[in-house]
């Protein structure tokens, strides 16, 4: 590449926007030539131009700047170009209303357009001091370097006066020399003392070649000692006995009965007599079919009362199990947290690490031990709650057979939907409810239907020395 065109390698496009405007007359481009003295020269009236900052992020649509319509020229690309070269320009025309896109690119000379922007012309020409062809690059200023970040804070880092614990010292303990081995160690035992016991835990063991105790066998005690079982089940035997009476007719009457007494000085007519009310119309057996459906909801609700508490059951028991698994997985965290302890602290003794770090790991070993603390609380409530609910209040822990991973069983939907609409307590129950309000209501149309009233009297008549007997029959009147 020659020298001349090396100097040219920097150019820059100028951009002239020509618009017509409302009263203005049409100014026609220059003529497209190269070098200076082309560009300067020009007919038509100088146009209002601003030139942009050359570091301005290049515009990719018209912008408002300051009541002016700016619009950048395509970017292309060039060689970087010494300082003395042309400074880079861009063409702002005044804004004569809203930014619209223009209209054809043809026909400038000689007319006058509306009161609006009409037409835009767009047309490059290369400012060089010398001949050459345009290259196809501009190249603008570097951005700006970024500030400097914030300089650090410097001095020592304190605890807030007001948190908690602020006011403790720093453990510092003396140098390790031979001379001041001994105040060392004493130091060292007065700032990490040993650790204390953890204690038994409340978890019983299980005995050996014995199991712990299964959920079925909690269900069945819970079971023996419900008072809400009992309670349901002496409800299901009343409404038994109820069905059963409803079936059966009232109770006779049997009397004594005596007429003329002391007649002509004899005992007069010495008897008795028997009374019983026939039911007609088929009302006993409505009856007792009504007391049937009341003895039927009463097994219901046996067996409700039961499901209850075998899901409490479980649920209770399944609490106890994953306290008391929780209990032995934070026991075993202590301990390891307490052996990692240990061998920091003697890493400090030895002079391997610093006071600090087994001072951190003391307070890892303080909040494994709190978790311990927790994990022990949270197994005798759960083991309260199970006894609670098995009726035993004063039972005491006892191992559980079973363990909280166990796989869960698999169900069908279908088959447990199809179980469920069939032996569901509240279902069945809504049925029977139905039927007896059925035939409660055939009953209350029978009961108009009179029942057979009749007596039956037998007496010794004294006075002639004969027997004799009578009866009576009737109906109730309605009225």
């Amino acid at each position: 590449m020659s020298e001349t065109h090396r100097k040219t390698r920097s150019r820059l496009w100028k951009v002239c926007l020509f618009v017509t405007l409302p009263g203005c007359a049409t100014v026609a481009p220059p003529a497209k030539r190269h070098g200076v003295a082309a560009a300067a020269k020009a007919d038509a009236p100088a146009q209002p131009a601003i030139w942009l900052d050359p570091t301005r992020v290049p515009l990719t649509q018209p912008e408002r700047i300051e009541g002016l319509t700016a619009i950048k020229p395509p970017v292309t690309k060039t060689a970087p170009a010494p300082e003395s070269a042309v400074e880079p320009a861009v063409a702002v025309v005044p804004a004569c209303g809203p930014s619209i896109p223009p209209p054809d690119m043809g026909n400038f000379p000689g007319k006058r357009r509306p009161p609006m922007i009409v037409q835009v012309s767009v047309t490059t020409e290369l400012v060089s001091s010398d001949l050459a062809p345009p290259t196809s690059e501009v190249r603008f200023a570097p951005p700006p370097a970024p500030l400097p970040p914030p300089a650090a804070e410097t001095g020592r880092l304190d605890v807030p006066a007001g948190l908690p614990g602020s006011d403790a010292q720093l453990p510092r303990l003396p140098a390790d020399t031979p001379t001041s081995r001994a105040e060392r160690l004493k130091a060292i035992e007065v700032l990490f003392p040993p650790l204390a016991d953890l204690g038994p835990d409340p978890v019983p063991a299980p005995a050996p070649g014995v199991g712990g105790v299964t959920v079925d066998d909690l269900i069945a005690q819970a079971k023996r000692q419900s008072p809400l079982i009992a309670q349901a089940a002496a409800e299901v035997e009343r409404n038994r006995g109820q069905w059963i009476q409803a079936g059966l007719y009232p109770n006779p009457t049997v009397g004594y009965q005596a007429d003329q007494l002391a007649n002509s000085g004899t005992a007069g007519q010495q008897g008795g007599y028997f009374n019983q009310t026939i039911i007609t119309a088929g009302k006993l057996r409505l009856a007792k079919a009504v007391a049937y459906y009341d003895w039927m909801n009463a097994k219901l609700k046996l067996r409700r009362q039961e499901i209850d508490l075998a899901r409490q059951v479980r649920a209770d028991y399944f609490a106890a199990l994953v306290a008391a698994e929780n209990v032995r997985v934070s026991r075993f965290i202590a301990g390891f947290s307490a052996d990692v302890y240990r061998r920091q602290v003697a890493n400090v003794r030895g002079g391997q690490s610093a006071p600090f770090e087994a001072s951190a790991l003391r307070a890892v070993v303080g909040q494994s031990r709190t978790n311990l603390i927790a994990a022990r609380n949270r197994y005798l409530s759960a083991w309260k709650q199970l006894a609670a609910t098995l009726s035993a209040p004063d039972l005491p822990p006892t191992p559980l057979a079973g363990r909280v991973d166990a796989p869960l069983p698999r169900y069908q939907y279908d088959a447990l939907q199809a179980r469920m609409l069939a032996t569901h307590t509240e279902l069945a129950s809504a049925q029977n409810l139905a039927a007896q309000a059925d035939r409660s209501l055939l009953l209350e149309r029978r009961r108009p239907i009179p029942d057979l009233q009749n007596n039956l009297y037998f007496q010794q008549d004294t006075q002639i020395d004969s027997f004799q007997m009578g009866i009576q029959m009737g109906v109730t009147v309605p009225l």
